[in-house]
């Protein structure tokens, strides 16, 4: 995937696909999508259903033919059913297989296509040559919330005697409903057997890790410079999809026969390391020969993992127990035997005392005393790459260094007693500027973007809001919400938000408006069929600003406090009018942070509503009141790094995870 690509089409999508994540539902695959697959490579891949596509559906289903691990069942295309498409960056699913050569010790790896249902592939894919006695395994990725398996006949990984014969786990074995998201796979458990019988005979050789050009060890998928909240997680593949939405394999013949075509791909861990990480750094992947685009050698989970499991040095991040992809669908709560199955289909050792306990402590203060260092041994190199998702950070390195917090917060960990990775944020709450500040080491920051805010031009005490709203919005406060500390004065910033929704609690800024329309609720770039859902966006969206200003004035529980108060009261909230309404709400952010600002730009006599810039403590249509500064707003590297709340994330439409 680090061939070049289309930057769009990327799609490290974490702050959308975290959303999905937390939302998992249990679906049904209704019973009208029935399927007829075609019976060799070059047949069309047909579908009966006539279900109309629905680009705003994060949950989707897959159909896998009867043989999915034969050379036939390969090349046959995988039908990704309707209401999703291929042509939907959040609908968008990716297929890896694995085939171990037992007699040598070789590994190859071949892609099968995922196609919609009802199209014709853009070309035929290429029938792979199995060896005698192959170990064929696939693995699975999606770009959106919920990718499931199902047979020709509908039936999912627990009923499907086709699926389970294949091997095929979609989430814990014998709960129906239960997945881990995004990700599943067919015979890994089986494969890695016989790969690892292979390395351990000297049949099967893994490559060193070598050192990058700081003269350290390269990383790996296990190695805390680069984990995240869901480690190990989908696949490096990549497909063309052209003009009429169908989709072909990767090779070079196809885009020579296709010169116009989007190169489309997994927003996923592996990828981010082989294709983005490790050229920049120096360091080079494991790869292995490619079947369906020859003379090519590629990477993939099945080879990345293999080379962690054998090179890998302590620390080592393996999948922990609180994983979201890991923790159980239908109640949200820690499972060893999920984490165990979810660990044995990446080839990591189950939960057991000591390194491989999976414990939440253990595996937060080791991202913490890893990560920051790399970050900024490569903050050059990084920042001057284009982010992989611009919602995240404005580069590479502010897209790492927010990941990194924001995973944190996924993740629950505790307080760090120090937190030398800070960031501010803009309006949309994408990093614009990152402070990493080590232990006997001078401050670096890196600057992408000035976000800009309208502030009052007065301070006051924290005040309690006396605003009027329309009785039309799903606007409430929660009588038993924790009165939130403040020790220092603060800024009073006076905003106009338009949504169906608003919480009036607004240490660090207001929540961004969730507008657009029943059924289709959009809080910034995200679309959410409930409003609960767009309401916990929104919050979290405020708990970011909040986190990212939290100093003297309040404290990073302060806007922990305020972030479970306004989940409350999302979590409640309905629609009573057609269309969002308007509320003037008073945002509080510190005082000492107005006062070390870069200075004052303009000062207009604003009198009533204008246009209001995106700043880091919010994102409104229109800003009121009676005189206004327009100031830069500018992390200050030595504000409260310790106290700083670890941000939270508004659901894993992990997301995109990376």
């Amino acid at each position: 995937m680090h061939t070049p690509l289309k930057t769009g089409a990327f799609l490290f999508l974490l702050a959308a696909q975290v959303q999905a994540k937390f939302n998992q539902t249990s679906t049904v695959v209704p019973a009208s999508q029935t399927t007829s697959l075609a019976a060799s490579a070059t047949a069309a891949a047909t579908n009966t259903t006539t279900a109309a596509l629905n680009a705003t559906v994060l949950d989707c289903f897959l159909t896998l033919p009867n043989n999915p691990l034969t050379a036939e069942g390969l090349s046959t295309p995988f039908l990704l059913q309707p209401p999703c498409s291929q042509t939907v960056a959040t609908q968008q699913s990716f297929a890896e297989a694995a085939i171990y050569d037992p007699a040598t010790g070789a590994i190859s790896i071949y892609h099968p296509l995922v196609l919609d249902a009802g199209k014709t592939a853009g070309a035929p894919p290429v029938v792979p040559t199995l060896p005698a006695g192959a170990v064929v395994a696939l693995w699975f990725g999606f770009n959106g919330g919920v990718l499931q398996l199902v047979d020709v006949n509908g039936l999912d990984a627990n009923a499907s005697p086709v699926l389970k014969g294949a091997g095929c786990i979609n989430g814990l074995q014998g709960v129906q409903g239960d997945v881990f998201g995004q990700v599943s796979w067919c015979n890994a458990q089986p494969w890695f057997t016989a790969a690892n019988a292979g390395i351990a005979s000297g049949l099967t050789v893994i490559p060193d890790l070598g050192v990058d050009n700081l003269g350290n060890a390269c990383p790996t998928s296990r190695s805390f410079e680069i984990t995240d909240a869901c480690p190990s997680d989908n696949v490096p593949t990549q497909y063309l999809l052209l003009a009429d939405g169908s989709t072909a394999q990767d090779t070079a013949a196809n885009r020579a026969a296709n010169p116009t075509a989007e190169v489309i791909n997994n927003a996923s861990d592996e990828a981010l390391l082989t294709n983005i990480i490790d050229p920049l750094i120096g360091c080079t992947p494991f790869l292995a020969p490619s079947v369906d685009n020859p003379g090519t050698n590629v990477p993939a989970l099945a080879l990345s993992e293999l080379q962690a499991s054998a090179k890998q040095a302590s620390p080592i991040g393996l999948v922990p127990l609180n994983d979201p992809d890991t923790l159980l669908t239908g109640s949200g709560v820690v499972s060893v035997e999920k984490t165990n199955q979810y660990r044995l289909g990446v080839n990591q050792p189950v939960v057991s005392a000591g390194a491989d306990s999976g414990a939440l402590d253990t595996y937060c203060a080791d991202m913490v005393s890893v990560a920051p260092a790399f970050l900024k041994g490569f903050e050059t190199v990084f920042s001057n790459q284009a982010s992989p998702d611009t919602c995240v950070g404005t580069n590479l390195f502010t897209f790492l260094c927010e990941r990194y917090l924001m995973s944190l917060t996924q993740l629950t960990c505790p307080p760090a007693a120090f937190q030398p990775v800070v960031c501010q944020l803009n309006g949309g709450g994408a990093a614009t500027s990152c402070v990493i500040t080590l232990a006997n080491s001078t401050t670096t920051t890196n600057t992408s973007v000035t976000s800009v805010a309208k502030v009052a031009n007065f301070t006051t005490a924290p005040t309690t809001l006396a605003a009027t709203t329309q009785a039309t919005l799903a606007t409430t406060t929660q009588a038993t919400t924790t009165a939130l500390a403040t020790t220092a004065s603060t800024t009073t910033v006076f905003v106009e938000v338009v949504s169906f929704f608003v919480f009036f609690l607004s240490l660090g800024g207001a929540p961004p408006g969730v507008q657009g329309s029943i059924g289709s609720f959009i809080v910034l770039e995200e679309v959410f069929v409930d409003l609960p859902s767009a309401a916990s966006a929104a919050c979290t969206h405020q708990f970011n600003s909040c986190a990212s200003l939290a100093g003297s004035a309040f404290s990073g529980s302060d806007c922990l406090n305020q972030l479970n108060s306004c989940n409350g009261v999302a979590s409640t909230a309905s629609p009573t009018a057609s269309s969002p309404g308007t509320v003037t709400v008073a945002a509080t952010v510190p005082a000492s942070a107005a006062s070390t600002l870069a200075g004052v730009v303009q000062t207009p006599a604003a009198g009533g509503p204008g246009n209001c810039p995106a700043g880091p403590t919010m994102t409104v249509t229109a800003c009121t009141g009676t005189f206004y500064s327009t100031v830069t707003v500018t992390a200050s590297p030595g504000v409260a790094a310790n106290t700083l709340a670890a941000r939270h994330l508004h659901g894993h439409l992990k997301a995109r995870n990376f």
